[in-house]
């Protein structure tokens, strides 16, 4: 199970990232927008249905585009309680 630990979900983020868009993981920027870094919504929907089975809980789908970067996405999912 993965924890709400920033550097945890920073790293499984940008290795689904790395994985789906075939870019380096050491290439993706926590800054960069989503969209920028090649994924759509059903690319996106895949990493957020794997974060909800590790972290045991739902993730509004929406949340992932209104936090568009992983470090704003991490910083949501880690406050949100």
């Amino acid at each position: 199970m993965l924890t709400k630990n920033s550097n945890e979900l920073t790293t499984f983020i940008k290795a689904k990232i790395a994985e789906i868009t075939n870019l380096n993981i050491e290439d993706i920027d926590e800054d960069t927008e989503f969209g920028s870094l090649g994924l759509d919504s059903v690319r996106g929907l895949f990493i957020l249905q794997e974060l909800e089975e590790l972290l045991g809980e739902e993730i509004n789908p929406l949340i992932f585009w209104n936090y568009p970067t992983i470090r704003s996405f991490t910083e949501y999912i880690i406050k949100k309680e």
